[in-house]
This record gives C-alpha cells, sequence and structure tokens, in this order.
C-alpha cells in the first residue's frame, strides 16, 4: 500500500486528530524554508509554518470537503501571513536588511554565487522575494504561484521580471 494522500489524510484526521500528524511531518520543512528564503529570518519563519500548520489543522474538516488537499492552500496561508506579518514589522525588516548588507563581505575576498544571490535577493520587495523563492526554489509554476499569492499569471511574470531586474543590477556593483 502506498503514502496516503493529503486528501486522506485530512479526511482521517477529522475524526482521528492524530493523523495530522503526517500532514505536519510533510509539509513543516518545506513551508519553513519557503518563509525562510523569502524572509531570511528563521525564527519567523518556523513561526510562519507553525501558524500555517495550526490553521490548516483547524480548518482540516473544511478542507477535508473541499477534496483538493493542502498543499496550495498551506503555501498560501504562509503567504499571507507573511505578508502580514512584513506589514507589521517593516522597520525591524528593513533593519535587518540594512544590517545584512553591511556585513557582506568586500569584493576582493571570494563569495560564493549563492550567498550574493540571498543577498541580493534580501533586497528586493517581501512579494518579489516570494515570487522568486516559489519559482526557483520551490520550482512552482506560474499559475500556481498566481494562486498562492492572489495575483494574476502576469503579474507574477511582471514581479518576477523586476525582482530579477533589480538583483541582477546590485550583483553587477
Amino acid at each position: 500500500m502506498g503514502e496516503k494522500t493529503d486528501q486522506q489524510l485530512l479526511e482521517e484526521s477529522v475524526t482521528e486528530p492524530g493523523q495530522f500528524d503526517e500532514i505536519v511531518n510533510r509539509y513543516y520543512d518545506p513551508v519553513c524554508s519557503y518563509a525562510f528564503r523569502t524572509l531570511r529570518d528563521a525564527d519567523l519563519a518556523g513561526d510562519i509554518a507553525e501558524g500555517a500548520l495550526l490553521r490548516c489543522f483547524e480548518q482540516r474538516a473544511k478542507l477535508a470537503r473541499a477534496g483538493r488537499g493542502c498543499r496550495s492552500w498551506l503555501y498560501r496561508v504562509a503567504t499571507n501571513l507573511m505578508m502580514s506579518s512584513f506589514r507589521r514589522h517593516a522597520a525591524a525588516q528593513r533593519y535587518v536588511e540594512r544590517t545584512a548588507c553591511s556585513l557582506s563581505q568586500p569584493a576582493e575576498q571570494s563569495v560564493d554565487v549563492t550567498g550574493q544571490v540571498l543577498d541580493a535577493l534580501a533586497h528586493c520587495t517581501v512579494a518579489e522575494r516570494a515570487v522568486v523563492t516559489l519559482r526557483y526554489f520551490e520550482q512552482m509554476p506560474d499559475g500556481e504561484i498566481a494562486h498562492l499569492t492572489g495575483r494574476t499569471s502576469a503579474s507574477v511574470r511582471v514581479t518576477l521580471h523586476r525582482a530579477l531586474e533589480h538583483m541582477r543590477r546590485l550583483l553587477q556593483e
């Protein structure tokens, strides 16, 4: 017998809440990674992942009735939580970004490309970071990103283009 689908786990967790542990095991790390790549704050990323999974647990009966699983729903909730968190903590986020920028290594030292890309990504808006992270780190297509972020596919492509241009300019400096 194969692995249970998200839908099966949701349905079973309505009567047996312990079944939801498999959803947590399946999605905590990916959602936390997505939040970390977007926010660049490990503690906040963990809070976002926990918040999304808690909301999923609270809504498991509704999600089970909807019959669509929970992956997209979790990423959408995580995205919304990140946007809300950013709005509430904008000043703190700007401070973190300025600090990260001032800590970057001088150009004459060797720096790995991934570190440079992540530093450039830190200078993008939260919306741009979310789109770049979903596209290139989570390997999601534009349509799914649009659904998760509440945008159109065209808007996702424009945001992605602007973010990549911004990052390109930063990397050329």
